[in-house]
Formats: structure tokens, sequence, C-alpha cells
């Protein structure tokens, strides 16, 4: 939600009196809008394909509301939803829906649907109402503190009920509990992706799956692979492929994310682990089995139907009969893939785009065929889940450079790194992995971290570093590492070509170690003693550290940090894996500041010109040059351009412009902006320019200081004092009226400072006070503002700033207060 709206919504009337005088064509603009989305509704109702680029986060979450209003409104006073054919199944999957997008578990629908779920004997569970019934109940409490013990006892059952001996070995069938192998019949594909999903979230929560159950389930899945044609069936072929033999789409995504859930928990290691308990980093982890199946849903994608290789109509699990059920395999090969792209297709926005268009007027979805898609709640449920699971927010991405798998040495480790990030943050995350042959820099935005590593020579065009620079401009961030020691040897390819990179992209910005002050230290846990193997070098860009680099192996460790294989480490490696995994999470805690966006937020970065037309008011903002860092946050008032020209209607046009103070067009910049984080003087020449240009009463300055510079704080008030002798800085007051009258916006009271704090959390504590600036006036109004306090680097990184000052949020708001009361008194 907008700045403005999310704190002042009832205080929002005198800007919008104001945008009415001067913002004819923001509400052009805005007709434009709805024209376009008059058009797309007009096209939903013939049937026609809506554009790719009209669905936005707000679209998508309404049709998440919508539909969790219909699944409470079709829940029944006991708790249920209507069954079909297993008990509790349906019941349990309309709540795993629900708590997936969002619905509070202590909620009477949840809490009743809960109680319903969980009167059922496990024993007499089918695997799917099972599997389902874990799922829910992990969800409901990710902690395991109240369901603990309920999901332990199910996962007993769903463990006696996996087949242990011949070629269904690994698998399960629709028959759960204490059964021979011989009375459960023969395992599937279906059942057997349940069980590892219900196994899995029974592991993160901590309880112990033998490893022998995991390594059965890898033999399963291996066998139900068909090398010939690439992809998953829904049985398994120890025999060879008969003709009937066949892939789907449902299954491949079946297989994709069970292979991945599979690698995740099984202790062998890999190589990973040596017999002595060190860690080799070296240790190759391909599976091309995996590779082949993504592949293969790349060649095949579609949302209209459960694709198969056959493309025949009504195959076993294949066309349209069951859409809806792939489609939520499809999300959770996505997801766990980290793969936003299947082949050329962006697998959400296409799935998604495809569900809303087909969502019913009272939320729901209805299809036909097997597994209870023609039952709207089922229907509705596999839809959600879709929607909802796939829409977690990026938090990091892979950047894939070069040919080969050089940039992707340690497969599982941000894959890792997420899913503690997750754990530590209480919140659902993903990862992905970002072409950058293909990326442009707006794409790069849609991930607020970029993690580089590699081994060997990291070579990119010119387009990719101009990409890359672009994108730590706008407020992108820099994770990266070099792939040696730890059994890797020394190699200096990669490390001296990171180095080379960053000093072409960033030349005034040399990589440094980082000090032990660095927020990055405890920016989540407390690394009070930096251990010497994993350093970390650091580059100083708008305004932040917007690169950090680790010349040694991290991912390698993060992909270890897992129970079973820290118990197969001696201690010195538990400790070095242990510090990797806090490192990174404090790294990516650092750069984000744990707000990270949805994953339909699609930034942009701003174009410097905006055309004149009939009905404009063009606002020029200028920066005043000095040599005490002029341009220090150079994107700071753009961030301002988008939020007054969204919450304000104003046109305001944003140049590359510093401008000389004895520049000759200097009289014809109403507002000019001043900044920096070092000591100045302004020449004599310089002076008398400025006095001239402020004592006429046209002109105005608005400036702050970069990270609460004491230095440049210093100077500007000794040239304030030189050049407008007569008119001394003085602190404005808490009443006065560019803070309490109505026309200047809204009344400002309260704002929020961060002070350094090392004892805290992210290395700041917040204290909540009245605004602090300081100012000139002439004639009775302000002709110099001054904020002491860093507002500029606040403003730049929406996500975090490592400077004393305010937060981005009232930074925004006082600059916009500001730049009211300036146009009100022109």
């Amino acid at each position: 939600m907008r700045i403005l709206e999310r704190r002042y919504a009832s205080r929002l009337e005198p800007i919008r009196k104001f945008v009415l005088l001067i913002a004819v064509a923001a509400v052009l603009a805005c007709s434009c809008q709805n024209d376009v989305q008059a058009q797309n509704f007009r096209n939903r109702q013939r049937g026609q394909q809506p554009q790719a680029a009209e669905l936005t986060a707000e679209e998508v979450q309404a049709a998440i509301d919508r539909a969790i209003r219909y699944l409470k409104s079709r829940q029944t006073d006991r708790g249920n939803w209507r069954q079909f054919r297993f008990n509790c199944g349906v019941s349990s999957l309309c709540t795993l829906a629900m708590l997936n997008a969002g619905e509070d578990p202590n909620s009477q629908h949840i809490q009743q649907a809960l109680r319903y779920i969980k009167a059922f004997d496990g024993n007499e569970l089918a695997t799917y109402s099972l599997s389902l019934r874990v799922m829910v109940l992990a969800a409901a409490d990710p902690a395991g503190r109240q369901h603990r013990a309920d999901i332990a006892a199910d996962i007993r059952v769903l463990l006696n009920g996996q087949t242990t001996a011949g070629p269904n070995a690994g698998g399960w069938t629709y028959h759960s509990g204490n059964r021979t192998d011989q009375e459960r019949g023969a395992a599937d594909s279906s059942n057997s992706q349940f069980a590892l999903l219900a196994l899995n979230e029974a592991a993160q929560m901590g309880i112990q799956i033998p490893d022998e159950n995991w390594r059965l389930a890898k033999g399963y899945w291996e066998r139900c692979f068909i090398p010939q044609k690439g992809g998953f069936d829904y049985r398994t072929h120890a025999q060879g492929v008969s003709i009937e033999s066949e892939v789907t789409g449902s299954m491949t995504c079946a297989g994709i994310a069970s292979t991945i859930i599979i690698g995740d928990n099984l202790a062998d290691g890999q190589g990973l682990i040596d017999e002595n308990g060190n860690i080799n980093c070296c240790a190759q982890d391909e599976n091309r089995m995996l590779e082949a199946a993504i592949e293969w849903v790349g060649t095949r994608f579609s949302t209209r139907g459960n694709p198969s290789s056959s493309g025949r109509r009504n195959s076993r699990f294949g066309d349209d009969q069951t859409r809806l059920y792939y489609l939520y395999a499809l999300e959770r090969a996505g997801r766990l893939s980290g793969r936003r792209f299947f082949g050329p297709h962006d697998w959400y926005r296409a799935g998604a785009s495809a569900l809303i268009d087909q969502q019913k007027m009272d939320g729901s979805w209805q299809g036909t065929g097997q597994l209870g898609e023609s039952i709207e709640e089922v229907a509705t449920a596999f839809a959600l889940l879709f929607l909802s699971k796939g829409k977690r927010p990026v938090v990091i991405g892979k950047y894939e450079y070069g040919f080969g798998n050089d940039w992707d040495n340690h497969p599982k480790g941000v894959h890792q790194l997420t899913r503690n990030l997750e754990q530590q943050w209480n919140a659902k995350l993903t990862w992905q992995t970002v072409d950058s042959r293909k990326a442009t820099a707006n794409e790069l935005l849609e991930t607020p971290v970029l993690f580089i590593s590699g081994r060997n020579e990291l070579e990119l065009d010119v387009q990719q570093k101009e990409n890359l620079k672009k994108f730590v401009e706008n407020g992108g961030f820099i994770f990266a590492e070099a792939c040696q020691g730890d059994g890797c040897g020394e190699v200096v390819n990669f490390d001296r070509d990171f180095r080379a990179l960053m000093n072409e992209l960033f030349p005034d910005s040399p990589l440094e170690p980082l000090a032990v002050d660095h927020p990055i230290w405890n920016a989540h846990y407390q690394i009070r003693e930096p251990l010497d193997s994993r350093p970390l070098l650091g580059l100083q860009a708008c305004c932040r550290t917007s690169v950090v680099y680790c010349p040694r192996n991290l991912s390698c460790l993060w992909q270890a940090d897992r129970q079973s294989l820290l118990e197969l480490c001696n201690a010195p490696t538990r400790r070095e894996i242990t510090y990797a995994s806090q490192l990174g999470q404090n790294v990516v805690s650092y750069a984000t500041g744990r707000q990270v966006r949805d994953k339909l937020d699609t930034p942009t970065i701003d174009q410097n010109e905006i055309g004149q037309g009939i009905g404009e008011r063009i606002i020029v903002l200028p920066k005043l040059q000095h040599n005490g860092g002029a341009d220090e946050a150079p994107n700071a008032w753009r961030k301002v351009k988008r939020q007054a020209m969204s919450d304000a209607g104003l046109l305001i046009k944003m140049e590359k412009k510093l401008i000389s103070p004895t520049a000759d067009e200097l009289p014809d910049y109403p507002f000019v902006f001043m900044h920096g984080r070092e000591r100045f003087r302004f020449s004599a020449e310089e002076r008398e320019a400025i006095r001239n240009y402020l004592s006429t009463g046209f002109g105005f300055i608005l400036a702050d200081s970069v990270c609460t510079s004491n230095g440049f704080n210093e100077s500007f008030r000794a040239e304030m004092a030189a050049i407008m002798q007569d008119h001394p800085l003085e602190e404005v007051p808490a009443d006065d009226p560019l803070w309490t009258q109505v026309e200047f916006g809204f009344p400002l009271e309260r704002v929020t400072l961060r002070i350094p704090d090392r004892d805290v959390i992210g290395g700041f504590r917040e204290e909540v006070t009245a605004p602090k600036l300081e100012g000139i006036k002439v004639d009775g109004r302000w002709v110099v503002l001054f904020s002491p306090y860093d507002m500029s680097c606040a403003l730049e990184n929406a996500s975090v700033s490592q400077c004393e000052g305010y937060t981005h949020e009232d930074a925004m708001t006082m600059c916009i207060k500001i730049l009211l009361y300036r146009l009100q008194t022109d």
C-alpha cells in the first residue's frame, strides 16, 4: 500500500484537493488505465486472453481472497467440507489451501477444521488423507508446539505404509497402515508424492525420518523415470518401458519435487562429507534425471491441461481431466527447483493468469474428471494452493552466466539458505535462478539479492555488466563467493575476474574488508569474532554496502547445514558450517531488512525524461554541486519523484543534473536539492551566487546530511552562516505551519530516527521524536531547510539503510511535505 495511504489514510483530503489543481495529466493517465482494465474485462467475457502484463499482485490477491471466502461459505458447522472418496481428504485439502493463503491458524474456521480432521484414526486413513493431515498440522503449527505428537504418530503410520520390496519398493499405495506389500497393491507416483510431502514437513519440524525410507523412495522415483521420454510416469518401469508407458505433466512435476525433497533429506552426503567428517566442496552434485525432467516440462508446458507425452485426451493423469491437480504439482516443481521459467514460460504468471480468467463469480473453480476436480471445493483448493504458494516472495536469486554449471557448483546451497531464512524470519520465502543472458535490468530488480558464484573465469558482455550496474544503483544487492578451498584447492580465475568487474563498474568504491562494527555482523546473529577463514569484503555504493564478497566457499557449507549431514561431520567442520550459515543469513537480512516485495511486483528503473503535455505542471529538481559528495545518493530523489507522482499526482522531471552555484541557469530553478557526506567549502563567488539566489525570495534549497555526517553538518552550517549573515539557521519548531497546516499535506507530529546500537539485532534502535529540521527564513518564508539527520540514504534504500537517520517511510513523508510546502508558497 502506498506510504501516504498506509500511515495517513484519514488525512489525505487536503492532498486530494491540491491534486485537482495540478494533476490533469495524472487523471488522464488513470482514465487510460481504467480503459485498459475495462477492455481486458470485455476480452475475458468474449473468451479472449488478456495481455500477460495485466497480471498484478493486487489482482492475484483479490482472487485468493474470493477463493477463501468461497471455501469458508462451504464449510459445515462440524468444520468439514463435503467428502470425496477419502475420509477427511477434502477437508484437509481445503484447510491446507486456506492456511497457505494466509488464514490465521487461530481463526474459528481453521480451529473447527482441525478438530474435525484430528478426530480420525490415522490407521484408518488413506495415504492421501493421512499425508494431507500431516501437512495441515505442520502448516498450522510450524514449530510443533501443539501438534508435534499427532504429526509424529501419523508419520509412523506413513512409514509403515511404504512398500519395502519388489519393483514398487519405496512407493506408497492408496492404503496406509499395517498391511503387507501384497495387500497394499501396486504403488503409484501420485500417492507417493503426497507421502513424501508429509515426510518433508515432519523432517523440517525435526522429526527423525530414517535414512532407509529416503533411500527406498529415491530408488522408486528412479524406476518411475522414463529416460527415452525424459519424464516420469504413474508407475515404475523396473521391467522395461512398455508402449503404454506415458509421461505426464503432473507426474513429471511430482517427480521433480520428490527428487529434490529426497535430496534435501537423504544423509548420504553424496561425497560432500568424507570419512573423516571433513567437508569436500568439490563433490559434484549432478542429477541428469532432474535436469531432463525440467527440460520436458519446458518443452510440453501448458496451463490449459495436464500435458502428456502421447498427447492423447483423457489419458491417465493427462490432459484436462486433472488440470488443477497438475497446476498444483507445477507450483511445487517450479518453487522447489528455483525456476521462474520452464523453457520460455513464466510458469507462475501463466498459470495465475489462466486461473484468474476461469474463476467463477462466487470465487470457486470447477474442473472435470478424476481426483474430484468436478467438485468445486477440490478444484478451488488446488487453484488456491497454486496461487498462494507460487506467489511466495523471492528473497535471493542465483545468477546464471556463461556456459556449463560453474555458476551453480553447489545447487542445494541457496535452497538450504532460503529454508533457514524461512525459519528465522517466520515467513514463507522462495528463491529463483536468474538467466543473465536474458534478464533485463528491471527483471534483475525482481530479485533483491543476486548470488554470484564460481571457480573459473567470470566473463560477461557489455549488456550484462550494464544491467548489474543499474541493478545496484537502483537498490539491488550482490552477494558473491569464490568456490575455493575446503577440498577444492586454490583458484584465482573467479576471484581475479570478480574483483576486476567490481572495479570496472564502481571505480570509486573499492572492495574492502568489512569493519568489525559493520551492521552485517549482527543483522540477525551476533557474530562478535568473524573467522579469518571466511572473510567478507564490502563495496560501498548508493549509501550502503551494496556488494558483499567472500573469496572462500559459502554455498557449499550452506547445503550441508542439515541435521542429517551435520551428524556426519567432525566438530571443527560443524562449527564452520554453522558459522557460514549464520553469515549467509546475516548478509541477506542486512541486504533486505527482512522486507521482500510480492513476487508479482515488477520494479522499473526510472527514466530521466517525462514528456510535457497540455495540463501538466513539470517540476525540475537539480542538485547543487560542491566538493563534499554532491551525488552520494544518486537515486534518492527519484524515489521521491515516484512517490509524489503516485500519491500527489505531481509530474516531476528528474535529470542527472548537478548544477554549479555560479551557473547562469540557477535562478531558473525554484527548488534545488543538496546533500553530502564530507566536509566542503564554497568559494567566495559561489557564496555570492547562492546569497543572490536565496535573497530574491524565489530560490529554495533542501539539504540533508548523508549518513548523518558530522563533517558535512559542520560545513553546511558554516557556509550558511557565511552566505546568509543576516538570516541565521534556526530550528524549525514542532508547531510550524510546515508540519501543522493541512494545505501542506497533513499534520506530521512524530517521526522515527534510527540510532546506531551494536547491542540490538540489526545494529540500530529506533527513537520516536518530533521532526528535526533547521532552516533559514526570508520575508517569513523558509528558503533553506536542512536535516542534520540522514534522509537521502533512507530514501535510496527502501529495504534498509546502514545510516543513522530517518526511516525510509518518514524520510519520504517529510520530503513530500516539503515539496508541497514549496509549491504552495511559490
